[in-house]
């Protein structure tokens, strides 16, 4: 599996590279692979005229020059391409650039223009998901047998993005918990029950009182569990993460198989968090998760003690 070849350094060559697929987590492994995108002029694409602005501006002969590297470049997925976005290809086919777009089906006339270098990132499939799955499991030193990968490859979507998120999870279970594989299932389940937007609501808008109250009424019920809300939580911190850096008038050209008025409203809801925050509290729900299982019994009582640490951090 792969959506490119080995790592390569990147050289100074003023010519034009693609990387596209559907799977943002390869999009970014392949990145890695060619460049270091910190050392890159970062633009996230917002319309024609602003980025042709940007990479004619571009002094190609200043020796400290660093390459663009365009994410989200969506005008490339159409075919039917306008004068003005014929006239951008152009320029960025003679500029030194990285472009980035988020279709597996990006514009002919790109795809067929050999002057372009072109770096396909093949969507995991049913045939591969076993190597990804291995393989980024020894990326985080996470030690698991052929049946272990074949459970959770029954069990796991096919991305690799949120492939790396789930096993992070894993690396927290002790050797014999690796094993349960009842256990796996409920570290791994992906829950969005809407009745938990109310709580984390309560939490963001820091209306502490509120939140302890919905706890009571939506676990001791069993109308929900503490895990589906961790669950939950953790995506919503883990989309605020990925949006943190983004534009809000470039979210709606995200395409993250979310719905950009959720991802839109997270990101206003979380915008006085800080990168280190939010990681800190991710990284906490995922201990809670493990200790909740761990102690079913105490799970309420655990859940609240997080929530009041929640209203801590701000």
């Amino acid at each position: 599996m792969g959506c490119g070849a080995c790592c390569i350094l990147w050289v100074q060559s003023f010519t034009m590279t693609v990387v596209y697929g559907a799977d943002i987590g390869l999009i970014h492994q392949q990145l890695n692979q060619l460049l270091n995108p910190a050392a890159c002029k970062q633009v996230w694409f917002q319309d024609v005229n602003k980025l042709y602005d940007v990479v004619l501006n571009q002094n190609l002969f200043a020796e400290d020059t660093k390459p663009i590297l365009i994410h989200n470049c969506s005008f490339l997925e159409k075919n039917n391409l306008t004068k003005a976005e014929l006239h951008c290809l152009k320029t960025l086919k003679d500029t030194d650039v990285v472009v980035t777009i988020y279709s597996d089906s990006p514009a002919n006339a790109l795809i067929n223009d050999r002057a372009i270098t072109k770096y396909a990132c093949k969507p995991v499939t049913a045939k591969t998901i076993h190597q990804v799955i291995s393989k980024a499991a020894k990326t985080l030193k996470l030690n698991l047998n052929p049946d272990l990968i074949d459970h959770l490859a029954t069990i796991l979507p096919f991305n690799l993005g949120v492939i790396e998120q789930e096993l992070r999870k894993l690396t927290l279970l002790s050797p014999a918990e690796l094993q349960d594989k009842k256990m796996l299932e409920a570290v791994l389940c992906d829950y969005q029950t809407s009745q938990i937007l109310q709580l984390t609501d309560a939490m963001v808008r820091l209306q502490t009182a509120k939140a302890l109250k919905l706890i009571e009424r939506l676990f001791l019920p069993k109308q929900l569990t503490p895990p589906q809300f961790l669950e939950f939580l953790a995506n919503e911190l883990l989309l605020a993460l990925m949006v943190k850096g983004v534009k809000p008038q470039a979210v709606f050209q995200l395409q993250w198989n979310v719905n950009p008025f959720r991802l839109k409203a997270i990101q206003s809801q979380y915008r006085f968090w800080s990168t280190n925050q939010l990681t800190a509290l991710i990284n906490a729900i995922w201990q809670l998760d493990i200790k909740i299982k761990r102690n079913d019994g105490l799970a309420i009582h655990l859940l609240k003690h997080f929530v009041l640490r929640f209203f801590a951090q701000k």
